[in-house]
């Protein structure tokens, strides 16, 4: 029998009481803001299919977490539905660890590692073209290239780069503090060509260097986009982009790894398995072997 404790009330009211309990904890258990929102979204969607199906997601089977991952798969990308997953057990856990519940019902559930290959870089063409589309707002060229140039320099993510304070930035080092996920905190040196874009922008008083929203920097990449011609340009694109070439010219995956602030070399070998499968095609292509031997 499932046996909840230490709750109040009943409901919406005992579900809500949980639920925001359960997001202080992911937050004091140092999780970053987008971290906890992918923990949230699919436990208030597995909440109201309980409710749907005659049982609460505090009171929820082991055959009812199964159906709703099933539905799941159906109806998601597999990667959103195994985030899905894990979100489930880790508030499953959570519970039982904090005496709400006797059981965990996503117990003997295998979690698969989905791994996403690097995207395609950036070329020169389209970063270019990106800069020059800058010129078609010249109220916000300044800051939109300095925004650009930072991506294509640092490897920061946007929620990075819009938390960045001008207290975090060493001119002289040309060295900038990047506030990363779950309270974490790194170098990056970005090099000359961003270190000059970022100070032509910044006019070195105290606050947030960049004024602006994550939403706001996603829908200036794509307004440049769409005025330089190009195909779908994300943020996270210039992750990827500043990584392949990173890793190309240094071959150095632990440098790599601390750059991005991953903690172990998994993804940055993603990255070096992406050039190296590129090198081999390129030789394929250039030793035209399919002439006839040599």
């Amino acid at each position: 029998m499932l046996g909840l404790k230490g709750i109040r009330s009943n409901g919406a009211g005992e579900w809500t009481q949980v639920f925001e309990a359960y997001s202080l904890f992911l937050l004091a258990d140092g999780k970053a803001k987008g971290t906890i929102n992918c923990y949230e979204v699919p436990m208030r969607c597995f909440g109201r299919w309980c409710e749907a199906h005659g049982t609460s997601a505090l009171r929820a089977s082991p055959t009812h977490v199964q159906a709703w991952i099933a539905t799941r798969f159906q109806e998601w990308k597999p990667a959103t539905a195994y985030r899905a997953i894990s979100a489930l057990r880790s508030f499953y856990r959570w519970l039982k660890a904090t005496g709400r519940r006797r059981d965990d019902p996503t117990l003997g559930l295998k979690l698969r590692t989905v791994r996403h290959p690097p995207h395609r870089p950036y070329s020169a063409t389209e970063f270019g073209a990106l800069l020059v589309a800058c010129d078609n707002d010249p109220p916000r060229a300044v800051r939109d290239r300095a925004i650009l140039r930072l991506f294509a320099g640092a490897g920061i993510r946007v929620g990075e780069l819009v938390a960045m304070n001008l207290s975090d930035v060493d001119w002289d080092q040309g060295i900038i503090r990047i506030h990363g996920k779950g309270a974490k905190e790194r170098d990056v040196a970005p090099g000359p060509t961003a270190m000059a874009a970022l100070r032509e922008y910044v006019n070195r008083q105290g606050g947030r260097v960049f004024d602006i929203g994550i939403g706001a920097v996603e829908a200036m990449i794509h307004r440049r986009e769409d005025e330089a011609g190009l195909g779908r340009i994300h943020p996270h694109g210039f992750r990827h982009t500043f990584a392949i070439h990173f890793i190309e010219q240094s071959r150095d995956l632990d440098a790599l790894r601390v750059t991005l602030g991953h903690e172990t070399l998994a993804q940055a070998a993603e990255y070096a398995a992406y050039t190296a499968k590129e090198r081999a095609l390129d030789q394929q292509r250039r030793m035209d072997l399919g002439a006839g031997p040599c």
